[in-house]
This record gives structure tokens, C-alpha cells and sequence, in this order.
């Protein structure tokens, strides 16, 4: 078991342990991932991430974490971490939390609710398409039939219904021709139209 989730309150889709913001085929790195102190109670177990913050639920995690540091897995929204004994826990302006000289296992609470969150807002260079995916993005875009001036919710479903007719999942990846200077993406969206979690998700980011 590499961890186990409890969950009190709200319902929680998803946990989150790290974010990035520049793919670079075939990986995505952070360029701006500087951490800062996050500030705990006298005995460092309760972590004040969002004091403003209504809380609504709490996910209960247990897991480890060897030699005692790691990444945080945590809700969207979440405004404090409780019960985790650490000397340090901080964060970055994408919502990544890690600790460093914490018990080997632990068992903490993650607080959420709506609303605010401990990222940044997003910059230009978010929403920026790297070059050599230009092409790949402009003849997929032009495929789904979608208008820069739809709404967001038809994009939404009109991408979905896309990935759902036109893709399958498989978690097998041929070579991208090199010679044609192909990417992984670019081979994803417009060759194999097969792959993992990470594919559909930098696709439609």
C-alpha cells in the first residue's frame, strides 16, 4: 500500500503532489518552483497554509516518507495541514508542499474547502504553446471544429467528446521519428491517437 485516504466532509476528487509549468517534450519541469517557508504552530504539527480559509472537508492520508522528505499529496483548496510533525514545511507558487525531517509515516489531515488556493495566478508564459507543438495544437484544433469565440462550456464538452471518439487510453508509446524532429505530443495528437493519463492531459492543458 502506498497510501490510504480517508475522507470526512466533502467529497474529494483528486489529490494533487506536485505542479509544473513548461513542457519540454517529452516532460514537463518547473521553471518557477522556488519554495518558501510555510508556518506552523509551536509544536509543528499544524500547518496554517490559508487562515482566511473556510474548510469544508478532510483528507485523512496515510503514507510515507522515506529518510523523513517528500512532496505533500493534498485536495484542491487546501487551507491547513494538521497532525503532520515536520521541522519544515514549504511551498511554491503551484501549490507544491514538501516537508523535510518528518516522521517516516505518517497519518495527517489536509483541511479544504472553495474558493482560494495556495497557487499563483497564472502568467503569459502559461499559456504559451512551445514551438515545435504549434503545428501538432493548430491541425487538432482545426479537427475538433471548435471557435475561439465558443463558450468555455462548449470547448469543454467539445473536447471531450473529441479525446472520447478519436482516442483510446494505452499505455504504450511508439518511438517519434527523430529524423522529422516529431515530438511526443505531436506523435500522440496526430499518429498513434493512443496513450496514457500524462498525454491526454498535456494535450488539453
Amino acid at each position: 500500500v502506498v497510501m490510504r485516504v480517508e475522507i470526512q466532509g466533502a467529497p474529494v476528487e483528486l489529490l494533487r503532489e506536485a505542479s509544473y509549468d513548461t513542457f519540454v517534450s517529452p516532460s514537463w519541469i518547473v521553471t518557477r518552483g522556488k519554495f518558501e517557508d510555510a508556518v506552523s504552530d509551536n509544536e509543528a504539527t499544524t500547518w496554517e497554509l490559508l487562515p482566511e480559509k473556510k474548510i469544508t472537508g478532510t483528507a485523512i492520508v496515510s503514507t510515507y516518507f522515506p529518510r523523513g522528505r517528500g512532496m505533500v499529496c493534498v485536495p484542491n483548496g487546501v487551507g491547513m495541514i494538521d497532525k503532520l510533525l515536520a521541522a519544515q514545511m514549504e511551498t511554491n507558487l503551484y501549490g507544491g508542499i514538501r516537508v523535510s525531517n518528518a516522521t517516516a509515516f505518517v497519518r495527517y489531515e489536509a483541511k479544504h474547502g472553495p474558493g482560494m488556493t495556495i497557487d499563483s495566478e497564472p502568467i503569459g508564459a502559461d499559456r504559451e504553446i512551445t514551438e515545435n507543438e504549434r503545428e501538432a495544437i493548430r491541425v487538432v484544433v482545426a479537427e475538433t471544429g471548435l471557435k475561439q469565440a465558443d463558450t468555455l462550456e462548449k470547448k469543454l464538452a467539445g473536447l471531450q467528446q473529441f479525446f472520447v471518439e478519436k482516442y483510446r487510453y494505452d499505455t504504450w508509446q511508439r518511438p517519434p521519428d527523430r529524423r522529422a524532429r516529431e515530438t511526443m505530443l505531436a506523435n500522440f495528437l496526430l499518429k498513434s491517437r493512443a496513450g496514457h493519463c500524462e498525454y491526454f492531459a498535456t494535450a488539453t492543458v
